[in-house]
């Protein structure tokens, strides 16, 4: 907020609808993941895994749409896949056992080559 003040009085034309709209439009996503991992934090846990959960879903959702699926059938697709995803980590640490620190992460390698193995042009 401060950085959004200081802004508006530096920058004549910054404080107007549009700039505000952009600027809330790109933090939304962020700010959902705030909230969820807020908690989280509370309790003294950092879930590493959100991040290559998201990445999961966006590839999910691109691959769908691109697929020819329709915007709605592509979001529910990516929800239930970083749903799955998400409790397969959760059941890791919970249920097995395993540490919270590396059991996590373990997805990340194989989430994160999944953008560019999707959207590599073909062969």
């Amino acid at each position: 907020m401060i950085v959004l003040a200081a802004a508006s009085l530096m920058v004549p034309k910054f404080a107007t609808p549009a700039t505000l709209t952009y600027l809330l439009l790109d933090v939304t996503p962020i700010l959902i993941i705030a909230l969820a991992m807020t908690p989280i934090m509370i309790t003294g846990d950092i879930d590493l895994s959100v991040g290559s959960m998201v990445g999961l879903s966006s590839v999910v959702f691109g691959v769908m749409f691109q697929a020819g699926w329709s915007i709605p059938l592509a979001m529910v697709a990516s929800l239930i896949i970083g749903a799955i995803g998400g409790a397969l980590n959760g059941l890791l640490v919970t249920k097995i056992g395993l540490p919270r620190s590396p059991s996590p992460s373990a997805p990340w390698p194989s989430t994160a080559a999944s953008p560019s193995a999707c959207s590599a042009p073909p062969r």
